[in-house]
């Protein structure tokens, strides 16, 4: 069975932070994977990045299809190769972004309670329900104490919000991201493959949700409440996830924890997947028997609890109390002992101590200062950095002295009297520095159970310690002796024991070994306390260990500067953080570092040079180095990743020598699919005459069937009519000449193909549209025509004539031009026969119009021109657009494609490319202004003109008239009114 088990610690070295390992293609060797969250999260963004479905799902997808779906799949993680994304924790917080705060935006609020509230609350909060978007400003003022303890006003939650909405346009111009920020796009990709109507989508996210069968989370109180919520949705079944934690542990400066709000986060995931009401309250096992601490110790954390529950039951998880196996040392409280620094602590009198004990202090600035004091013969930590660590000794130095409360310390007895002795607890607004205070007692409880052996609480000030003296070892056991003995702690004063004597009462127990060392070293690393590990690492005497460190130092004062915008030497230090990554053997990271630092030709040759030769071909195809990619690629056999690599590059005549050379062991699919892919690169945005090159590649593809196909599919009619006829398939030329508007070429092979042979072949309606295309190509393209002048049949319709349909219709428009002429140049009246084709008469109407400009003898075509009106008036209410402005227009309707257009090469819309592009079908809608401009260009000078001499007629005349008044509506795309007078007795 495959199980995960999730815990802050495991170094390993395929764990890397760069790892390109991806979570669906975890196979069972390597189960059970132990491993800590940002990993597991690590491996599920590398499957989402670079998830592709798999060649025999979609053997009967073109490649263009496969290449659209791959592309929208990218829209779910974005990836920039080019620069490493930083990750934002407090550290980087604190010394990057809070530094650049305006203090009218801080208010006085503290930066590690403003981060804690930004990721566990306003961040950590996201739900589907949500769209996985953070909390809004009202959502977050209107919730709950319980659920945001650390600000209870609304004016400091909206100053809290002030900061979140400044770090986050902060961070996105500085092209940072965060941990929440990293769950969040996972958890939200996941949910957009669920939804997907991509079938291969689909079986992803199912397939990503099924890998793990059990996870177990240790240290749970360190996950945020999204990060819990993606981890239930990676099992089936409730059963199959455990989580172990404590509530009073959570001190890390990003997350909320309550074992509450996981029930409840449970029951949402489940509830609709199971029929059991038992399955959905998980049970709360308590592990009552500590291993590490002797029962004197637990007897202070268990005291230190009563505070927690006392003051705060809404943030901690009350449990019974631990219980030690083996006896011990009270633990200490020393006071007073201001001096310390200067004693023989700094020699190496008691080196052989100074492996088994360490220091713990509140914050980094008491820290530093110590370790500046008291040299390298102690170990100094703060208690975030302790966490998950263990200690023969532990010294915890003026903790009680710096706490908020440190002029009350009676809160702390307070806080006890009030649990045990009147049964009352706290409420939010009536305990004293409440915020401040709850972290305070968390911290004191962690640096506690870091202590096997001896624990010293030592305290350097003169505050009134007297309250914490009578909580120990008088009101605790005076109001719970079930529980608690007299006399917890052993008061001690300087004055009473010097400091030397100190050294006497240390535990003599074993020292620290050199690989217990390396472990605290690579545990810093995982901390990113890269210091720390240098130091762990020296202690140990591990030189590899140090190269690491300092690597990790280069590569955060180089992303330092480079978020100054000190461009320059933060890539001196990430070059030389590469160097020192490649030195302790870590690639991954020094291939990071060439890529942050821009030198990406060299982060794919050190991948190349260690034998990571995929990944060399990945990060260069990545990077834009095509052709080095694909050349690896062919090194490793891959083919179709060496074909993608040449596509990729656009380097398509590489691509086909490449096809031609490996053809017998590339699949024929993939072959096939690439091959056209390089005919519609190479040929396809060119509709010219194929030359051999050309030919020779279409024989390539394949059978007469899939070259018809591939010609069909680019919309390359030239080539497709050649095709045919070249092969004696005159039918099937001709049809594409229709098809595609190519009117002239099926005229053409008509009368000297197909017409020889079969007379009569060809009768029908669609042989008389092409007929009244091409003529209506001859009159738009004729400059006689334009002037009124000479009109003459299609040349390819003369020579078709032979066929009786063609034949009638170039008779019918013989007489139509006569009519046209005598109208223009005689001044006749414009009497033309029954047409038989509605098309046809609203096309003569058009060009009879057109041409209606007035002289002494002309007989107007009122009527003629009132229907050219009445089809702009339809146009412009966007109405159908008559089949006769289509002709007027060489706008040709594909037979075979319903509601689908072809702009003919002599339309005025068509661009006139050289060469030729393929055929695009057109939606006619969105031409529709265009024709109205075109006909209205074409109609209004003749009949502004004949508008005014008809108005100067009408001024002469002194008898009373009756006009016939026509006007044309103004439109969205009309000039102005047009109204035209006639006397109709004059006509």
């Amino acid at each position: 069975m495959s199980r995960l088990v999730e815990s802050d610690y495991a170094r390993n070295d395929e764990f890397d932070d760069g790892t390109k390992k991806q979570f669906s293609l975890l196979g069972d060797a390597e189960f059970p994977l132990i491993c800590t969250f940002d990993y597991l999260l690590r491996l599920i963004e590398n499957s989402i990045r670079f998830v592709a479905p798999q060649l025999k799902l979609l053997l009967y997808k073109s490649l263009l299809n496969r290449l659209r779906e791959q592309e929208n799949r990218r829209r779910y993680v974005k990836i920039n190769s080019a620069i490493c994304t930083r990750v934002i924790d407090f550290r980087r917080f604190n010394t990057e972004y809070w530094e650049c705060l305006s203090p009218k935006l801080k208010k006085g609020i503290p930066v590690d309670l403003a981060f804690l509230e930004i990721m566990g609350v306003i961040k950590g909060s996201v739900t589907p329900d949500r769209h996985f978007g953070p909390l809004s400003r009202e959502d977050y003022l209107g919730k709950r104490w319980r659920l945001a303890p650390n600000f209870a006003t609304r004016e400091e939650r909206d100053a809290v919000y002030d900061i979140y909405e400044w770090y986050e346009r902060a961070k996105k111009k500085r092209g940072d991201i965060d941990q929440a920020d990293r769950v969040i796009k996972v958890t939200k990709a996941l949910e957009e493959f669920k939804c997907s109507r991509i079938s291969e989508d689909n079986v992803f996210e199912q397939n990503i949700r099924r890998i793990l069968h059990e996870i177990y989370v240790d240290e749970v109180q360190d996950q945020r409440t999204s990060e819990i919520d993606m981890l239930l949705t990676l099992v089936e079944y409730p059963r199959r996830i455990h989580f172990a934690g404590d509530t009073a542990q959570c001190i890390s400066k990003d997350a909320l924890f309550r074992f509450a709000n996981a029930k409840a986060l449970f029951y949402e995931r489940f509830k609709d997947t199971t029929s059991s009401t038992r399955d959905l309250k998980p049970a709360l096992k308590q592990l009552l028997h500590n291993f590490r601490s002797h029962q004197q110790i637990l007897s202070v954390a268990s005291l230190v609890m009563d505070l927690l529950y006392g003051g705060f039951p809404e943030l901690v998880d009350e449990l019974s109390p631990e219980i030690g196996d083996i006896p011990g040392p009270r633990p200490t409280l020393y006071k007073q002992m201001e001096n310390a620094q200067k004693s023989d602590v700094q020699g190496n009198k008691f080196q052989e101590y100074g492996e088994v004990r360490v220091i713990l202090v509140r914050d980094e600035e008491t820290r530093d200062k110590l370790r500046t004091e008291l040299g390298k013969a102690w170990l100094v930590l703060t208690i975030l950095q302790s966490k998950g660590m263990e200690f023969e000794d532990v010294f915890l130095y003026n903790f009680l002295s710096t706490t908020p409360c440190s002029n009350n310390l009676g809160i702390l007895e307070d806080l006890f009297k009030r649990r045990h002795h009147t049964g009352r607890t706290y409420s939010k607004n009536n305990i004293p520095l409440g915020e401040a205070l709850c972290p305070g007692v968390k911290n004191l409880y962690v640096g506690v159970t870091r202590a096997r052996n001896r624990l010293w609480i030592l305290e350097s000030n003169t505050c009134d310690l007297g309250p914490v003296e009578r909580l120990f070892n008088q009101t605790a056991s005076k109001l719970r002796p079930d529980r608690y003995a007299p006399d917890i702690l052993e008061i001690l004063r300087e004055r009473d024991i010097p400091v030397l004597e100190l050294h006497k009462r240390l535990s003599t127990g074993r020292t620290i070994s050199p690989s217990r060392w390396r472990e605290m070293g690579y545990q810093m690393i995982d901390d990113q306390q890269y210091f720390e590990a240098l130091r762990c690492f020296g202690e140990a005497e591990f030189s590899q260990g140090m190269t690491l460190a300092n690597a990790y130092i280069s590569e955060e004062i180089g992303l330092t500067n480079r978020a100054n915008r000190s461009f320059e030497v933060a890539n001196c230090h990430l070059m030389r953080a590469s160097e020192l990554f490649l030195e302790a053997g870590s690639v991954a990271k020094a291939v990071q570092c060439r890529k942050e630092g821009g030198d990406l030709r060299g982060a794919a040759e050190i991948l190349a040079d260690n034998g990571e030769y995929e990944d060399a071909a990945w990060l260069s195809a990545e990077v834009g180095l095509f052709s080095e990619a694909s050349k690896v690629y062919r090194r490793l056999g891959k083919h179709e990743k060496a074909l993608a690599g040449y596509a990729r590059g656009k380097q398509f005549k590489s691509m086909l020598n490449y096809l031609t050379k490996f053809e017998s062991d590339i699949e024929p699919c993939c072959w096939n699919q690439y091959l056209q892919l390089f005919y519609l690169k190479e040929f396809g945005e060119s509709d010219t005459i194929s030359d051999e090159f050309e030919k020779r590649v279409i024989v390539l593809i394949g059978s007469r069937e899939e070259q018809k196909m591939v010609l069909s599919r680019f919309g390359l009619a030239n080539k497709l009519f050649e095709f045919f006829s070249t092969r004696g398939e005159y039918t099937e030329a001709y049809e594409v000449g229709v098809s595609f508007g190519l009117l002239e070429n099926a005229i053409q092979l008509l009368s000297d193909r197909i017409l020889p042979k079969n007379p009569n072949w060809g009768q029908g309606r669609q042989l008389d549209v092409v007929c009244q295309f091409l003529q209506a190509e001859n009159l738009a393209t004729d400059p006689w025509m334009r002037a009124g002048g000479g009109r003459r049949i299609h040349e390819a319709l003369l020579a078709a004539a032979e066929s009786i349909q063609i034949n009638s219709f170039v008779k019918m428009w013989e007489g139509v031009n006569h009519a046209l002429d005598r109208f223009n140049w005689n001044g006749a009246s414009l009497t033309i026969g029954n047409l038989g084709d509605k098309q046809v008469v609203g096309y003569v109407d058009i060009l009879a119009t057109r041409s209606a400009y007035l002289n002494n003898e002309s007989q107007l075509p009122l009527d003629r021109i009132e229907r050219v009106l009445e089809n702009l008036r339809i146009i412009s209410a966007h109405g159908t657009i008559p089949s006769s402005v289509q002709l007027y227009c060489g706008i040709y309707k594909i037979p075979s494609q319903p509601g689908k257009y072809i702009i003919l090469d002599w339309s005025p819309f068509s661009t006139n490319s050289k060469p030729r592009p393929p055929v695009r079908a057109v939606d006619i809608e969105s031409l529709r202004g265009k024709i109205l401009r075109h006909l209205l260009a074409d109609i209004i000078p003749p009949l502004v003109s004949l508008d005014n001499v008809l108005r100067t007629a009408w001024e002469r005349r002194a008898v009373p008239q009756h006009p016939f008044s026509l006007s044309l509506v103004s439109g969205p795309s009309l000039p102005n009114n047009i109204t035209i007078f006639y006397n109709d007795q004059e006509q």
